[in-house]
């Protein structure tokens, strides 16, 4: 197997593990803004809620007349925890791969 292949199969693989570690635990860490006619707050949902696959949560919504806007925050927390966690365990690895080679 090449070091690309390699380099792409950790990174999907650790990204799947992450994104399965946050969906099935209720770590409350993606930041959202609830907006009703008079006013808005913040808060911390899951990423079932911040991805709208919540029914509980979206029904909550929908009695409460609230409307949710994801946050600029939430993008963040989702992007280093999907991409750049992933990037950093694959890159990680092909560099203890070619480590390896060179010393052999």
């Amino acid at each position: 197997m090449s070091s690309k292949q390699k380099f792409v199969i950790s990174f999907l693989g650790s990204g799947t593990a992450l994104f399965l570690i946050f969906y099935f635990l209720p770590i409350e860490i993606f930041e959202i803004q609830l907006e009703s006619k008079y006013a808005a707050s913040e808060q911390y949902v899951t990423i079932q809620q911040f991805c709208g696959m919540d029914p509980e949560f979206n029904q909550m919504l929908f009695d409460s007349n609230l409307s949710m806007r994801r946050v600029a925050g939430g993008y963040l927390i989702a992007f280093i925890l999907y991409i750049g966690l992933p990037l950093m365990f694959a890159y990680r690895l092909s560099l203890s791969q070619s480590e390896k080679n060179s010393n052999s």
